[in-house]
């Protein structure tokens, strides 16, 4: 007598398996989405704390941005140290002595050496790599013999310094009224020179602290942390 064979349709299996997997998608989904509510409605850390150890806050602007009055800060305190020709330095002991300058790589049209105040040197570090030993050179043109045999002292005093204008995506143009006043050994006012130019600047990345630490590490980080630097200072056409 023969048996006969039962065959076992597995439609029903597939059919639950794939409403169980719809619904744990489902799940999946709808747990995404809360995550990503409550994400949208958590408020941005503002504050920021230092490595050695302050804290402070701070509002999330794209990388290329720059807050209008920090790129008057930045202005208003870099010129002053660009053109610091008082003819002194400060040195370890806090001390103050006679500013020996730092001598330029390239000669002058006469053959001589160039100098610039050191920290005119130390200030250039706020310009752009192009625009640095060009406006060095000009200065050294321009800084008086008698700063560094202590006979001379020039010193700009900004008085106003413009709105940002921004000119593309993170450049902006500033214009500047200053004066120089020049003084001589005795600390006499002798003259006093209008400065009226263009300043532009531009964003650029700020540098971490570097591990060494040494005096001029310590100058280029402190002139350079406003991620700002001047690619050009020019004369403004009367």
């Amino acid at each position: 007598m023969m048996q006969r064979q039962q065959t076992i349709s597995l439609q029903p299996l597939v059919m639950l398996a794939g409403f169980i997997l719809q619904i744990l998608t489902m799940l999946l989904v709808f747990g995404m989405g809360r995550s990503l509510h409550r994400l949208s409605n958590t408020s941005t850390p503002t504050l920021v704390q230092t490595s050695d150890g302050r804290a402070f806050k701070a509002n999330p602007i794209p990388g290329a941005s720059r807050a209008p009055a920090t790129v008057k800060a930045f202005i208003s305190s870099i010129l002053p140290q660009l053109f610091n020709l008082s003819g002194e330095i400060v040195t370890d002991d806090g001390e103050t002595a006679p500013d020996p300058g730092i001598t330029l790589a390239t000669e002058s049209s006469n053959g001589s050496n160039q100098k610039v105040s050191t920290a005119a040197a130390a200030a250039s570090f706020a310009l752009s790599s192009d625009f640095r030993l060009p406006y060095l050179k000009k200065l050294a043109e321009l800084t008086p013999p008698g700063v560094f045999t202590g006979q001379t002292k020039v010193v700009m005093v900004v008085e106003q310094v413009s709105e940002p204008e921004e000119i593309a995506t993170g450049k902006w143009k500033l214009s500047v009224l200053a004066h120089l006043n020049v003084f001589n050994g005795n600390n006499a006012l002798q003259k006093t020179i209008p400065f009226h130019r263009e300043v532009v600047v531009e964003s650029t990345s700020a540098p971490l602290m570097p591990e060494g630490e040494t005096p001029l590490e310590q100058a280029v980080y402190a002139i350079r942390q406003s991620g700002l630097q001047i690619t050009d200072i020019r004369a403004i056409a009367q």
